[in-house]
Order: structure tokens, then sequence, then C-alpha cells
């Protein structure tokens, strides 16, 4: 079996932590998002994960959230991330 890259272990962590934490809304949308960019490049005949557009968006999701995760947020940025995550 091939070894999994680093990027891949992560996102698998970040997905079984969203489970148990309130990031599934930004999850699913991260999720929706790279196939939306898969299905794009396809259509483009873009190499698999060469398109400039491929993480921007999904990145910026996780990055905060990731952040927020590990305590590396102010606490009321953090409430209001938490208001606006059940909403």
């Amino acid at each position: 079996m091939a070894k999994k890259t680093k990027s891949k272990k992560k996102l698998k962590k970040l997905i079984a932590r969203a489970r148990t934490k309130k990031v599934q809304k930004i999850m699913t949308a991260v999720r929706i998002h790279k196939e939306n960019t898969r299905k794009i490049q396809e259509a483009n005949n873009v190499p698999n994960g060469k398109a400039p557009f491929n993480q921007g968006l999904a990145n910026l999701m996780l990055n905060n959230k990731v952040k927020a995760l590990r305590g590396k947020i102010s606490s009321s940025r953090r409430r209001s991330r938490d208001r606006w995550l059940s909403k």
C-alpha cells in the first residue's frame, strides 16, 4: 500500500475530529468545494491538483477552524465563531 501523504493524514484527522465537534458544517463545505474543483478541473482537462484555485477556499475555512480547535484564537473571536457555527 502506498504511504499516505502528510496532508492526507491531516485531513483524515481533521475530519475525524470534525465529527465530534461543531466543525461539521465547515467540513461539509470543504468537501463540496473539493469535489467542485475536481469537476471543474476534469472539465478543463487540468491534471489532478494543478489548478491554482484548488485549495484556497478550503484552506481558509479549515485554517480558522483548526486554529480554534488548537486554542489559538482569542476567546472573544471564539465566542463569536461559536455563535456563528451554532446558527
